[in-house]
Order: C-alpha cells, then structure tokens, then sequence
C-alpha cells in the first residue's frame, strides 16, 4: 500500500517565497510496489522548477506535474524521498494555497476510478530521483493528499455607513458596500450580518440564480437580522448588496462583518488587522 507524507497545514510562509516541499512515500503493504507513479495538483501555487523527468499538463501546466518511475522499487515497510524538494513559488496577493500529492503503484494502476491528465512538456529542471530513507514519522495518506498553505498576510475588510432620509412607510433602495482594503484576498471567508433600524420593512432583497430562472435570497434571516455569506474579493475591489425597504420610524441599525465558521484547524479567517472598520451603522434620519 503506496502511502504519501502529508501535513495538514504550513503556516507562517511569506508572499512571494519559494516554498521547499519534499514528496515522502513509504510501503505499508505486505509485496513490493512496482514502479510508482506520482500526481501533484497545485492551489495558488506556482512550480519554481519544473523537473525533466515529469510531465506537465496543457492547460495544467503551472498547476499539475505528473511523474513516472517504472523502475522504483519499494520494499514493504520501505520509505523513499523524491530529490530534489519541489519548490513552488507563492502567491504575492493570496492568503491561502494548497498541494495535492498522490502516488500509487504503476504495476496496480490508480484503480477503477483513478485518472491523470496525459500529454504534457518534460521539464528543463533536475529529474527527480527516489532515495532510500529511514522511516519518517508524520502523518501518511493512503494514495496521498492535501497539505493547506497559510500565508503570512492578511485582509482588511470594512463595512460604510449609511444614512437614509424618509418619513415613515417611504420606500427606499440603497446598497450595503464592503470592500477588502488589502493586501491580500483570503477568499471567501466573510459574512455580513445586517441588523435593520427598527420597524424597517423588506421589499425586496439580492438573489442567487440557482438555476435557470430559478432564484432564491442571496442571504439568510433569522428574524429580521439578515446574513450573507460574501464573495472572495480581490484588494482594493468591493461588493455591493442591493436592498428595497420600507422605512420606519428614526433608528440605527447595524452592520457587522465576521469569519465564516472554521472549516478546519489551519483556518485563520482574514486575519482583519483593522476590527473598527468591520462595523458601521445603517441610519433612518427624518425626511430632509
């Protein structure tokens, strides 16, 4: 059984730098593995080096390296480590990025489900070789799996005021703006929680097609507090939320920016260095 060397999450790594990954597979069947075959997919991460003896990928390449090596053969109980380290090449703007290893032995094939991307220019790097090692301690995937990137960076998202005129009943549409103000885009990892003045009433709200003129409300609402998950922004670019309300009596409502609930341990949100800007006050002033 082809297992890979893998590690839930690698933080503390600069925009920008080369990151050194060594792909690690160790045999834990009971026959020998034939040949090996190697897989690694990339998120927000770039090859630095390309190696000569990988392949990689038409419209996969930069993000997909594929490698065979039929005359590998790896002992029960064996560990190897594929020299030299992979080295990729982060992201200046992205907070987060992922790699994919995945092995598997070429004398079993990747089984009934398995596929690779084929075709694909050889690199111009050193080829990479398998070394015997002593066993590695770590945790190991069975065929491979993901190792999360967490960037040292962050975003700072905000929230505006807003400020609406009318006597009771009026109608008015406005627009609730949150903007990431860099440096860096952590993906969509914000909600927006909208808590109307009191006595506002909805008229009309976003909407998401979920299908072909089939639509249903862009955000949540528990009561007349309304959340909605926002979209990954990129620095410096904004996104708009366009309601209709009917407006009551003078008040103060509130907007309120926050993570999404943690997907896994290595989730660090955005990182907001700035909390003040991620509230803001949605206000019901007397017809001017």
């Amino acid at each position: 059984m082809v297992e890979v060397l893998t590690a839930e999450a690698v933080g503390g790594v600069r925009p920008g730098a080369v990151l050194s990954r060594p792909i690690v597979v160790r045999n834990t069947g009971e026959v020998p593995v034939s040949g090996l075959g190697l897989q690694v997919g990339l998120g927000q991460l770039e090859f630095e080096q390309r190696h000569a003896n990988c392949r990689y990928p038409g419209i996969h390449r930069g993000l997909t390296m594929v490698c065979e090596f039929p005359d590998l053969r790896i002992a029960p109980g064996e560990t190897v480590t594929l020299r030299p380290a992979l080295r990729l090449r982060t992201n200046e703007t992205e907070m987060y990025a992922s790699l994919d290893s995945e092995a598997w032995a070429l004398d079993m094939g990747r089984g009934q489900y398995g596929s690779h991307p084929a075709g694909g220019d050889h690199g111009d790097g050193p080829a990479l070789r398998a070394e015997a090692v002593a066993a590695r301690k770590g945790t190991y995937a069975k065929g491979g799996g993901w190792t999360h990137v967490v960037l040292d960076t962050h975003a700072d998202y905000s929230v505006s005021d807003v400020n609406l005129y009318g006597a009771l009943g009026t109608e008015r549409t406005f627009k609730l703006t949150v903007r990431n103000n860099g440096p860096a885009d952590a993906g969509a990892t914000e909600q927006l929680v909208f808590s109307p003045a009191p006595g506002m009433t909805m008229i009309k709200q976003p909407m998401s097609e979920i299908d072909e003129d089939v639509h249903e409300p862009f955000c949540t609402h528990r009561g007349a507090t309304y959340t909605c998950d926002l979209d990954a922004l990129k620095p410096g670019r904004s996104q708009d939320l366009t309601f209709t309300m009917l407006l009551g009596a003078p008040g103060a409502g509130t907007l309120t920016l926050r993570d999404k609930a943690p997907v896994a341990g290595w989730y660090a949100g955005d990182r907001d260095p700035d909390p003040a800007n991620d509230e803001a006050v949605i206000r019901v002033h007397p017809e001017r």
